[in-house]
């Protein structure tokens, strides 16, 4: 496994799908809800994913529990660039890179596709079968990062889908790409853990951003996508991640042949990370 332990940027590979609403309590504030509906599509299309035969992006009914909708994790990541810069040049720059560093070509692959049919029927079977959801969204990623520890051909997915992200971060000067984990949660905030190249950085951010996404228990590993498109603006997006060592040596020689075949603390404030 060499060739996917080389660092911890390649270590730690982000889950490729999320709920589509997750940001939406984030992003919203004073924006309405069909607004942000109208710009995730307007992304996809940017993106190369907008058409409607991509039939697993399309809503999933849940009877009377609501519906939930899956999307590439880096439609969130534009869609916050476009909702904090309000600025095209920016958004068309980081689209641009990650359909040149093959994001349709990864979410049409019969594997990805093979995937998301699984995915959606475990989804629906696990959150029917618990108790009634208060946010349907959370609800779906949670169950997400739950099947990411024992299912190998979400890994496979989520190693091609964190290399199109390295590429993108290392081509586009305002994306950086770090790993992390969460440290501990204390009632609304929580303390996460971010790695630099400079060092290791602890921050306080609020415990129901991490529950958003399912990293809802400490030591939960995510990869921090972090934008600085202006010197006065930064943003961070977390996604939960898989990290090589939660598998067994076979396991991992089994999901790399799959791959290779497909072609400073401080409390003085909680610092909001979205």
């Amino acid at each position: 496994m060499k060739a996917l332990s080389e660092n911890k940027q390649s270590q730690y590979h982000e889950l490729p799908l999320v709920a589509s609403t997750s940001l939406d309590w984030v992003l919203g504030e004073g924006v309405a809800t069909t607004t942000l509906q109208k710009r995730r599509m307007a992304i996809r299309s940017e993106l190369g994913l907008g058409d409607e035969d991509l039939q697993w992006m399309r809503k999933q009914s849940m009877g009377g529990l609501g519906s939930f909708q899956l999307v590439p994790s880096s439609v969130l990541l534009c869609l916050q660039t476009d909702q904090r810069w309000h600025n095209r040049v920016f958004l068309n720059t980081l689209s641009q890179s990650l359909t040149a560093h093959g994001l349709p070509k990864l979410m049409r692959s019969a594997t990805f596709l093979a995937l998301t049919e699984m995915m959606i029927k475990a989804v629906k079977a696990l959150v029917k079968g618990g108790e009634q959801p208060k946010n349907i969204g959370r609800s779906v990623n949670h169950v997400i990062r739950e099947l990411s520890l024992r299912t190998p051909m979400l890994r496979a997915a989520a190693v091609d889908y964190s290399n199109i992200m390295i590429k993108v971060a290392s081509v586009v000067p305002q994306l950086d790409r770090y790993t992390g984990h969460v440290v501990r949660l204390e009632g609304p905030d929580a303390l996460i853990l971010v790695d630099r190249p400079e060092g290791k950085d602890l921050r306080w951010i609020a415990t129901e951003l991490l529950e958003t996404f399912g990293l809802d228990e400490a030591d939960a590993p995510f990869v921090m996508l972090e934008q600085h498109w202006s010197p006065d603006v930064r943003t961070s997006y977390l996604q939960p991640a898989i990290v090589d060592s939660d598998y067994s040596d076979e396991e991992l020689a089994d999901v790399e042949q799959q791959v290779r075949a497909q072609e400073k603390p401080m409390r003085d404030a909680v610092v909001p990370v979205y």
